[in-house]
């Protein structure tokens, strides 16, 4: 019998020596159906971006074809930043920002980018959210990136005919995998790779701090 209420996605995940598929069956719970995996050649990817498109392109179809993912799956596909790409900043403004209108929340809000975020201004692309606000001061989550970066691996899936629906930041997608609801109390999430470990810790707000150690 068919089923044409599932609700299908597949998840990329890339490091510089592997690339993660899976195929999600999602809602409310979501359940894993099927991961590939492929390790990946010295300088295929350095640091998150691509050097070797053609050996990227082998190692992705060979984690796809082992967790069994059909054409019509990758149309809804999220993927995931390589960390090493990735910025996250913290903001707390004071209680002036109630009083701002929303063009001036978004002035005070790229300015704290071009001031925190080690990107050139006419590359970096990023998405803030308000985290925490009450009378006294507003905290805001910034995740920037390069928007060269991100183009590059846009167009990588658009030649593997992959419709990314929407770009993650793998340690915010972690802690989400790992609680599936708000922290009473401070956690550290470590994310212990080859050659970086990542250190984040959240609250009951979200995250406060994000750590890259090589």
């Amino acid at each position: 019998m068919l089923n044409f209420f599932r609700k299908i996605a597949v998840g990329v995940d890339v490091s510089d020596h592997a690339i993660s598929v899976a195929c999600v069956e999602g809602g409310k719970n979501v359940h894993v159906l099927s991961v590939g995996k492929a390790v990946l050649e010295v300088g295929v990817v350095e640091r998150g971006r691509i050097k070797n498109k053609n050996g990227l392109s082998l190692a992705f179809r060979h984690a796809r074809d082992e967790a069994s993912i059909d054409d019509t799956s990758l149309h809804n596909t999220v993927f995931g930043l390589p960390e090493s790409q990735v910025f996250t900043h913290l903001y707390e403004f004071g209680p002036e920002y109630l009083s701002l209108s929303e063009s001036e929340r978004r002035f005070a809000i790229q300015k704290e980018v071009s001031t925190a975020i080690p990107i050139n201004s006419d590359d970096v692309i990023y998405s803030s959210s308000v985290i925490f606000s009450n009378k006294e001061k507003t905290k805001i989550l910034i995740v920037a990136a390069s928007r060269v970066a991100l183009v590059e691996w846009r167009d990588f899936f658009v030649s593997e005919s992959v419709s990314i629906v929407a770009y993650d930041s793998e340690i915010l997608a972690l802690f989400r995998n790992l609680r599936d609801a708000r922290v009473a109390y401070p956690v550290c999430v470590v994310d212990i790779g080859k050659n970086t470990s990542n250190i984040a810790i959240f609250d009951l707000y979200g995250i406060c701090l994000s750590y890259l150690v090589p």
